[in-house]
């Protein structure tokens, strides 16, 4: 999430979107521009950027800082400066956060999303990058395990977290599971997809079993890194692959049932070796289980302190509804919300440092806490882009289920449970912000545009052969 590291991802997501371009194939690079021009998800992106680059161009309030005092204010210009009927934003540090590091995070993902859609004509090429994502899911798993079991404070051993509740290479482990469980996805979907090529091409072997055991390790290291969010979402998609799996086991006769047999032993199986391990996690998941369940308690007796999140989309509803239809501009949160965080305690102070006041009977001092994210992905995106620049980003995800609905007879079990996957992670950015974690923002968008890649190819070869 540094601001060098996301320069670096834009580099990376450069090349695969030449290399799709320009490289030789079963197409030619005519034929890739033409259906990149055709492509609906490019042009509501490339007006999206347009809107946040004129926001940031067209800024209304400005950074001063007092590096003597370890201070800063956010100025408004005066109305002269700036065109008040255009997207407005804030001039801000880069290295801290501005509009061009949404810039940034939004051309990457975009780059990303054209390169799949273009550079993927043939289904062997997404089997095997469905196949990789489910592999680094797998890595990731691996280390979050290792670390869990050998008590570490450090990612990689070596390095100090900014969060002592890290996951894996992640410093924030509900970043770090979000990361997870979209790769649950794809070792599910890898799995299906095996299976069906199996069954369809009389194969005597598959590949199916090795991603069974990478999505069984992935559920292991989401129990274990102790995130509830995680294990709800995890949970989720599981239950999406239980559906696909039942109903491709009554529809494949004897070899389907036989296949059930199989899977349940060896989860069975799997569960009896993990258990010691999984249980080194229960006395963690326990105690916050415990919190959010005290957190609603509270609420109902109305005792006064609500549960933070709720409290942070309250205020932030605030801050858009003062800007509702522009917003106050791209990466503009951390820098204006103090004005609305201040009119509540509970989020303008730390909760720890309320309890120990209250406790001392006023004698503890009171802690400011800065807040950078609002814990609500949607909440923040209205007060940030408003009612115009989320409606490009709704017009943007909703392409995706235009084209799910419209090519529902080409549906497969990978196709669903990539969409599974996006779709969880879309119901936990009403709880959290893992959209503002590159990696994850950057999983969504490829599931999505190898989701929607996958289900028109069949579509594509008719017309072909027509």
């Amino acid at each position: 999430m540094r601001w060098w590291q996301q320069l670096i991802f834009l580099g990376l997501a450069i090349l695969p979107f030449v290399c799709a371009l320009v490289l030789p194939g079963p197409t030619t690079t005519r034929e890739r521009v033409l259906r990149l021009l055709r492509f609906p998800v490019f042009w509501i992106s490339l007006f999206f950027l347009a809107y946040i680059i004129i926001g940031a161009l067209n800024y209304s309030w400005d950074y001063v800082s007092y590096p003597d005092r370890g201070t800063w204010k956010m100025v408004r210009l005066p109305a002269e400066d700036y065109i008040a009927w255009l997207p407005q934003g804030v001039r801000t540090p880069f290295d801290k956060m501005s509009p061009w590091r949404v810039v940034i995070l939004v051309g990457s993902g975009l780059l990303l999303a054209c390169s799949v859609w273009v550079g993927m004509t043939r289904r062997r090429a997404l089997h095997l990058v469905i196949g990789i994502v489910a592999m680094n899911a797998f890595l990731v798993a691996l280390l979050v395990i290792l670390q869990e079991l050998s008590d570490t404070k450090l990612i990689y051993w070596h390095y100090t977290p900014v969060n002592p509740h890290f996951a894996g290479p992640f410093h924030y482990r509900n970043h770090g599971v979000a990361y997870l469980y979209l790769g649950l996805a794809a070792a599910y979907g890898a799995v299906f997809l095996h299976w069906r090529r199996m069954r369809e091409e009389a194969l005597t072997s598959s590949p199916a079993p090795l991603f069974m055991f990478f999505a069984f390790v992935i559920l292991m290291a989401i129990f274990m890194a102790g995130s509830r969010g995680g294990i709800v979402f995890s949970a989720l998609v599981s239950g999406m692959a239980a559906l696909v799996f039942l109903k491709t086991v009554i529809t494949s006769g004897r070899q389907g049932f036989i296949a059930l047999a199989v899977v349940g032993a060896s989860l069975a199986l799997g569960f009896y070796f993990a258990w010691p391990m999984l249980q080194r996690a229960l006395p963690e998941l326990s105690k916050r289980w415990s919190q959010t369940e005290k957190s609603f308690d509270t609420l109902k007796e109305n005792e006064g302190v609500a549960d933070q999140r709720i409290l942070l989309t309250q205020a932030t509803m605030e801050m858009w509804r003062d800007r509702p239809w522009l917003g106050w501009g791209a990466g503009s949160y951390r820098f204006i919300f103090p004005k609305y965080q201040i009119r509540y305690n509970y989020l303008y102070y730390s909760i720890n440092s309320i309890r120990f006041y209250l406790k001392s009977q006023g004698k503890r001092p009171l802690r400011h806490q800065g807040i950078y994210y609002a814990h609500n992905d949607w909440a923040q995106s209205l007060a940030e882009y408003g009612i115009i620049g989320v409606g490009l980003l709704c017009l943007s995800l909703g392409y995706w289920a235009f084209l799910a609905l419209r090519h529902l007879s080409d549906f497969s079990g990978e196709v669903f449970m990539l969409y599974s996957g996006a779709g969880a992670l879309f119901l936990h950015s009403l709880f959290d912000f893992p959209f503002w974690n590159p990696p994850v923002l950057f999983l969504f968008v490829v599931l999505l545009a190898m989701a929607g890649t996958q289900i028109t190819l069949p579509a594509q070869r008719r017309q072909s052969h027509a």
